[in-house]
Order: C-alpha cells, then sequence, then structure tokens
C-alpha cells in the first residue's frame, strides 16, 4: 500500500537531500540545517507511521497480549 501519508513525507525527504546534494554549497549555513531538520523531521514521522502500522497488523493479528490495569482519566475523573 502506497497511500499519501507514505508517500508525501518520502517526496519531502528526497526533495530536501536534492536540495542540499545540488545547492549545499552554495547555501547558507542556516538553510543547510533547515533542510536536514526536514529530512531528519520527516524521517521520525515515517518511522512513527510504520510503528503505528506495525502495531495495527500486530493487533489484527490477535497478537497483541493486553494487560488489564486500573487507571484514572483525568477527563473521565473530572466528568464524574
Amino acid at each position: 500500500m502506497a497511500s499519501h501519508e507514505f508517500l508525501t513525507p518520502l517526496a519531502v525527504n528526497l526533495s530536501s537531500a536534492e536540495f542540499i546534494r545540488d545547492y549545499g554549497r552554495r547555501t547558507p549555513p542556516a538553510d543547510q540545517q533547515k533542510g536536514i531538520g526536514t529530512t531528519e523531521n520527516g524521517a521520525r514521522r515515517m518511522r512513527q507511521m510504520l510503528d503505528r502500522g506495525l502495531l495495527l497488523g500486530t493487533a489484527a493479528a490477535h497478537k497483541l497480549k493486553l494487560h488489564h490495569a486500573r487507571s484514572i482519566c483525568p477527563a473521565c475523573a473530572k466528568a464524574w
């Protein structure tokens, strides 16, 4: 499955990497750092989406173990 949720961050990462490669020497260091930061943030988002997808796949395969624990949700406690 190649949805826009994956393709958009990949496209941004690729364009940032190409920008740094093609114009890095002619670009001010601040702009280079911005491009690197964009690439890093995109990679983190991709990793997070893949981790969530793997978790959902594990849950769908009924391999996710459920551990019951008592907790109080602040919003729920306020509503009571």
